[in-house]
């Protein structure tokens, strides 16, 4: 884990002068930035002009990790796999694919356009090898690349043995179509139950995992996606055993503090109660740290005893930067302590 570093002056700008920190993933030849920019909102809420002047301005800043997936924007009708697209188009257009680390998701289960014209999640799974194989065959394609740095599984299937699937990947490994691979929303169980069958093999196994956490997280409702997973204590005791990366979804909460700070009375799927009793302590711990609360939100993620990789998603460049600011932020051992008893993670 990368040393505590000190607070930043709240008047200094920090976004014209960003010096990137970079984190390994374990087991791994990868270092990627601290800063992992999502692309789910590329050709759904932002264009692609907006979306290649965010990859611009991250990539100018040090950004190397960029993460996609093969259903991103599908439930926008239209062009399927729209967003892998638009950033293959982007590599594309600068002739230095090895500088950054690519990742992107398959397994996801389908989308299906209703007579209204909108999109609804399919609930069968899609994780039989040949999915597997025919989702990433169409991710390299629409990010014009040979390979891809960290391929995750999207969803599990419990009812599918997790040898089968790893034994797939293991073989896009060896083809060199994959170097390395994880999982996503996948629980604590089920990642223990494929490491130990991938140990017990000689193969890699998954080497980050991906889930839905934020300093806002616990006090959450629930999904809509009842195939979604969030951190909880079995899972983090699972990454603090292990040192394995975990690289989160929805880390800033869907930006809830920093609006909450504009508008206090904000309706928001995450204002809950427990949510608006947290946002007033984060309010304390800004004065007291002399960090904004955008910074709080990334710095408690990073401050945790295994690598984290936060996995943000912003629209704009005013929130690209703001989260840029808080780049090597880390939180004091005590308000670690405070703010893990609340989450009833382990301190």
């Amino acid at each position: 884990m990368n040393p505590p570093t000190p607070p930043f002056a709240r008047g200094y700008d920090r976004c014209s002068m960003v010096v990137m920190e970079s984190i390994r993933i374990p087991g791994t030849d990868l270092t990627p930035s601290a800063l992992c920019l999502g692309t789910s909102e590329f050709g759904v809420n932002t264009s692609e002009a907006e979306a290649h002047a965010l990859l611009d301005s991250f990539a100018d800043r040090g950004g190397t990790f960029l993460h996609t997936a093969r259903v991103y924007s599908d439930w926008k009708p239209g062009e399927i796999g729209r967003s892998e697209r638009i950033l293959g188009d982007w590599l594309g257009t600068r002739g230095d694919r090895e500088a950054f680390v690519i990742a992107t998701m398959g397994g996801h289960p389908g989308f299906e356009v209703d007579a209204a014209g909108g999109t609804r999640r399919k609930s069968v799974p899609r994780l039989s090898p040949e999915q597997i194989r025919s989702d990433l065959e169409a991710s390299l394609r629409a990010l014009r690349t040979d390979y891809i740095d960290l391929y995750y599984l999207h969803r599990d299937d419990p009812s599918r043995s997790v040898s089968e699937m790893i034994e797939v990947l293991d073989e896009e490994q060896a083809r060199g179509r994959v170097r390395h691979y994880g999982c996503s929303n996948w629980t604590a169980s089920r990642v223990r139950e494929a490491n130990e069958f991938a140990s017990l093999t000689g193969k890699t196994g998954f080497v980050a995992n991906q889930m839905c956490w934020s300093i806002g997280s616990r006090h959450a409702p629930a999904p809509d996606d009842s195939t979604m997973v969030s951190m909880d204590s079995e899972t983090y005791d699972l990454h603090r055993a292990s040192g394995r990366a975990a690289i989160p979804f929805s880390a800033q909460a869907h930006g809830l503090f920093a609006k909450l700070q504009r508008d206090p009375s904000l309706e928001h799927s995450w204002a809950t109660e427990g949510n608006r009793e947290l946002f007033v302590r984060l309010n304390a711990l800004s004065g007291r740290l002399d960090l904004t609360i955008s910074q709080i939100v990334l710095a408690y993620l990073w401050s945790h005893p295994f690598p984290v990789i936060p996995a943000i998603g912003c629209r704009t460049q005013a929130q690209l930067l703001d989260s840029l600011s808080a780049v090597g932020a880390r939180l004091p051992q005590q308000v670690m302590k405070e703010l893990s008893s609340e989450f009833d993670l382990p301190a």
